[in-house]
């Protein structure tokens, strides 16, 4: 070895061991507790908080840059309690020093964390952080902005990252507790554990949380994976994921609810890909594949999503999750197979199929323009119950409010119209067959457009109750006051079965046509009701009208008039009846009856009136007209009123009517009538006698004409029962007047 080498060498070693020599004395003669006050000043310099270093501080510098902190505490703002805003029990961290020193490789020890309280707290627009903010703030606008250093690792020519490694992480017994206005919320962290970690090789992690909030509600996760990542970020996998999540409470459905999931995640950072190829999620019975491969671009993420089930009771799933939906026991079998292909700024369905309650389905699915939302669906379903998808007893729960009334007035609840004046949608929907709300229909058609800034339209069309029933609403709420617009019609629908279905009563039947075309404002049932404007026609064939019967409240009427009691009909109260026709008017707050027409074999029916739609009160004026049958000959009282106007006045309010038959108005009404017939019997025979009168009077002077005065007087009063006197014969000499 030459000596240039040689001293080289030497002069090395006794650098290196100088630098020993000086590290090993510094730590021998160095103490860092020996500068808590300091420390502590400068803290309480730069935030205005105590800080107390309650334990010991150790430091170490060779072989390794070694801290470690016991027991500190940093105060809490003012007003907001003795307790500490930060507390650490214990911070280990360390890093070699001749590996970075000679081969540029981070070596670093444990890192250990441990019995960390933090305090955030919120009362109304305080907080318990925003002097530190401030003074940091002031700080930064008092100095000098000198430029940030940072410390990188740097790749070499050759494209590799330093060698960094780390001994393991511990994180242990770490919580932070946030208060608002007195409500705390705990999230608490067990435990976070790692192995040795070494860029660019496996590593594996364990994760233990916790969080306990104001409603007594807790939930528990547990994390284990294997997981990398390159040292130049250019790749970051997790492997053999296992999540378990434990929610606890007492609103929770069974006292607690638990999810699994197992799966794997890669991230390629030279093509911005993120790849899920499969990740199983498992809660009671489901258990749903769900897969992604997306670029995550600039302007957004894109690629294909996916999401497979097995087949599950849906009513089961929401049950255990305390929204329990459709009749106990239901089993209906559910079953999704979706794909999507999603874009930056737009969602398309590639596969929408499977089965909903046993039915299958299928459809298409697209959503562009998430700002501003434009929807676009077609769904096809072989059938559809809706009490399976809503929770049970909600038809009875509704009938009883509406029983017992609410001190909410619901027509005057403001109705949300304005939802659809934005809305950008074309959707249509044809279900095989419907049951629901009442309704048990075949080949429903539903059909929904809207655009912005223009009236939102849905047309429904379906067979249902023997007939056909079609409806249009249209609603504008681009003004102050929305317009609303509805079109209805019903081809032969049996109207017992409709009203029995929907409204739970069926207080008239009868094959039914209906054209109803009506137009409203306002936001509120009442606001609609008293602009409402339009008109209906209708006809009913062979139905009745129940609740009430026509015939005992004449009868009942004219019993009372005269001393009397009837007896009402068997069967309950109803009219039948063969023929009901008319037309509505709707307009002023009103909706009124126009050529009203009833007729059955028992009377016929006319009508005037209608309904004040504001008040929901009747006002209503029938004259029905009893016919000669023998029903009505065998009735006492109803006898009496064969042929005559009955006039019957329906009044009071909408679902509780009271009617008043005028029956002495019938009877003076008959009365008269026999009167003016007696008058008119009688003037007809006078009539008849003035009229033979006039006759023999006239066949007198025709008698005189043709045949001579003489004989014509003498045939005159044969004709009136009287025999002619003798006539004297003439004399010669002096003729005589002829008497």
């Amino acid at each position: 070895m030459s000596f240039p080498l040689k001293a080289l060498l030497t002069l090395l070693g006794l650098l290196v061991a100088t630098v020993v020599g000086a590290a090993v004395w510094i730590t021998l003669i160095f103490d860092p507790n020996d500068y808590r006050d300091d420390i502590a000043e400068a803290v309480r310099e730069n935030t205005g908080r105590e800080l107390r270093l309650e334990g010991p501080l150790k430091l170490r510098l060779f072989p390794q840059v070694a801290v470690e902190v016991n027991t500190l505490a940093l105060a809490n703002a003012k007003d907001f309690g003795p307790e500490p805003m930060l507390e650490v029990g214990r911070l280990l961290a360390s890093v070699e020093v001749l590996p970075l020193l000679l081969d540029q490789a981070v070596r670093i020890g444990e890192i250990r964390l441990e019995q960390v309280r933090a305090r955030i707290e919120t009362r109304g627009e305080r907080n318990n952080w925003e002097d530190i903010a401030e003074a940091q703030q002031e700080q930064a606008e008092a100095e000098d902005s000198p430029e940030e250093e940072s410390v990188e690792l740097e790749v070499d020519s050759q494209g590799e990252a330093p060698d960094l490694r780390i001994e393991a992480i511990l994180l242990q017994d770490i919580s932070l507790i946030y208060i608002q206005d007195g409500a705390q919320t705990t999230l608490q962290l067990d435990s976070l554990a790692t192995g040795p970690i070494r860029l660019g090789e496996p590593n594996t992690l364990a994760l233990n949380l916790s969080a306990a909030l104001p409603d007594g509600l807790t939930a528990a996760l547990e994390l284990r994976s294997q997981w990398l990542v390159a040292a130049d970020g250019s790749l970051a996998e997790l492997n053999g994921l296992e999540l378990e999540a434990l929610v606890r409470g007492p609103q929770v459905p069974g006292g607690s609810q638990q999810i699994r999931a197992e799966g794997k995640l890669r991230y390629e950072g030279s093509s911005q890909s993120l790849s899920l190829p499969a990740l199983t999620l498992r809660a009671g019975q489901l258990q749903a594949e769900l897969a992604a491969q997306l670029q995550l671009a600039e302007a957004g993420p894109q690629g294909n999503l996916s999401l497979k089930t097995n087949r599950f009771s849906a009513q089961d799933l929401a049950g255990s999750l305390g929204f329990p939906l459709g009749p106990e026991g239901h089993q209906g079998q559910t079953e999704l197979d979706l794909a999507f292909a999603l874009a930056p700024d737009s969602l398309r369905s590639t596969r929408l199929q499977g089965q909903l309650d046993g039915a299958d389905f299928s459809g298409q699915l697209s959503l562009s323009n998430f700002s501003q939302p434009q929807i676009r669906t077609k769904l096809q379903l072989a059938q559809f119950t809706l009490e399976h998808w809503t929770p049970p007893g909600a038809e009875e729960e509704q009938s009883s409010k509406d029983d017992t009334g609410s001190s909410d007035d619901p027509m005057q609840a403001p109705l949300p119209l304005e939802l659809v004046k934005d809305l950008n949608l074309d959707a249509e929907a044809r279900i095989g067959t419907f049951r629901g709300a009442g309704v048990e229909a075949r080949d429903v058609l539903w059909v929904a457009t809207g655009r912005p800034g223009q009236p939102f339209v849905h047309e429904l069309r379906m067979n249902a109750y023997g007939g056909q029933i079609r409806a249009k609403n249209t609603i504008d709420a681009r003004g102050s006051k929305p317009k609303t617009g509805l079109s209805l019609n019903l081809d032969a629908v049996g109207l017992g079965d409709l009203l029995k279905g929907t409204m739970g009563e069926s207080w008239v039947t009868g094959l039914t046509q209906l054209a109803l075309n009506l137009d409203t404002s306002g936001n509120t049932l009442q606001a609609m009701l008293g602009s409402a404007a339009g008109k209906a026609q209708y006809a009913l064939k062979d139905g009745q009208v129940r609740g009430i019967s026509i015939l005992d409240v004449i009868n009942a009427g004219a019993a009372q008039l005269q001393g009397g009691k009837a007896q009402a009909e068997e069967g309950g109260a109803a009219t039948s009846f063969q023929q009901l026709a008319g037309e509505l008017l709707f307009g002023g707050g009103r909706m009124d009856t126009r050529a009203l027409k009833a007729d059955s074999k028992l009377l016929a029916l006319t009508g005037t009136g209608g309904i004040d739609l504001q008040k929901l009160a009747w006002d209503l004026n029938l004259v029905p007209v009893l016919k000669d049958s023998p029903q009505i000959r065998e009735q006492k009282y109803l006898s009496k009123l064969v042929g005559i106007d009955i006039p019957l006045k329906v009044s009071g309010p909408l679902m509780s009517p009271k009617f008043v038959v005028d029956a002495e108005g019938a009877l003076k009404a008959r009365a008269k009538q026999e009167i003016d017939r007696q008058k008119d019997k009688l003037e007809g025979k006078a009539r008849e006698k003035l009229d033979e009168k006039i006759k023999d009077s006239k066949i007198e002077e025709k008698l005189k004409k043709e045949v001579g005065e003489e004989l014509g007087s003498s045939l005159g009063n044969l004709l009136r029962g009287r025999l002619p006197s003798p006539t004297p014969k003439a004399v010669a000499s002096s003729p005589s007047p002829t008497p």
